[in-house]
């Protein structure tokens, strides 16, 4: 079966002709009818995104026939008979995030995969159709934050961010800005490598240059220098002075003989 089938069958599951199709992908219906005619094998990707958002289903699903991670999720809520309100209540992840993952607008983390799973009683593999699942920031977030056996609301505060925005970080939904990595790693107690690249696929083994080192240290201390209160930015000015008169701290004198 090629893309022009599953598109026509798609079509009929859907209670939908072909002119109603290429009205609602705003494409012209002669297209769509040689599309469909031909049963086409390949397909313009920007007119197929247009006719799966039309007849709401995966791009992966019309191209391939396989089902994506939305499909499955989907298709296994309905057969448990879970709404999405329900789901949503069991698993403490909002059904805005499920609707996302559903409609396959992004794919969650690990630990957001292995609640829905458990909640479903499935197993992950049946879930995701993939035997392994590299770890995403969002668990790192969720286990760094169960590991300090803290909530979301205390990481939130403890980061001067809203508990919304956290949440939002952890169902996969929205990815935090540098500053805010910044920060979300200095609350959780990792480093800001653990926490961009849980998985430490792009993590460099060697060691940094003496140069690269000193280029992250100004990185950091701005970030930590521009979160402090102006009295408090004061005493960390004085700090730095009195380390300047170390020698061994000093880049100018250290190394200097006696």
């Amino acid at each position: 079966m090629g893309i022009g089938k599953r598109i026509k069958q798609k079509a009929s599951e859907a209670g939908l002709n072909l002119k109603t199709v290429a009205k609602e992908a705003d494409i012209p219906y002669t297209t769509l009818y040689s599309i469909v005619k031909r049963d086409s094998e390949r397909v313009d990707p920007s007119t197929l995104t247009k006719i799966a958002e039309a007849l709401n289903v995966s791009m992966l699903k019309l191209a391939t026939g396989e089902e994506s991670f939305g499909d499955r999720l989907k298709r296994i809520r309905e057969q448990k008979n879970f709404s999405l309100e329900k789901l949503s209540e069991k698993t403490k992840i909002s059904d805005a995030a499920i609707q996302m993952y559903e409609s396959d607008e992004i794919e969650p983390g690990v630990e957001i995969t292995k609640n829905l799973a458990e909640t479903l009683d499935i197993t992950i593999e049946e879930l995701t159709g993939k035997s392994w699942q590299l770890p995403t920031m969002s668990d790192k977030i969720i286990f760094s934050r169960k590991q300090l056996g803290k909530s979301q609301e205390e990481i939130a505060e403890a980061a001067d961010m809203p508990p919304e925005k956290i949440r939002k970080f952890e169902e996969d939904i929205l990815q935090p800005t540098y500053r805010e990595i910044q920060k979300l790693a200095l609350v959780l107690d990792i480093t800001m490598d653990e926490l961009i690249d849980p998985a430490g696929i792009g993590r460099i083994p060697k060691r940094r240059s003496e140069d690269e080192q000193l280029e992250k240290n100004k990185r950091d201390m701005l970030g930590y220098f521009s979160d402090l209160t102006p009295s408090g930015q004061l005493e960390a000015i004085k700090s730095i002075k009195l380390l300047l008169r170390i020698p061994e701290y000093n880049i100018h004198t250290a190394g200097d003989e006696d």
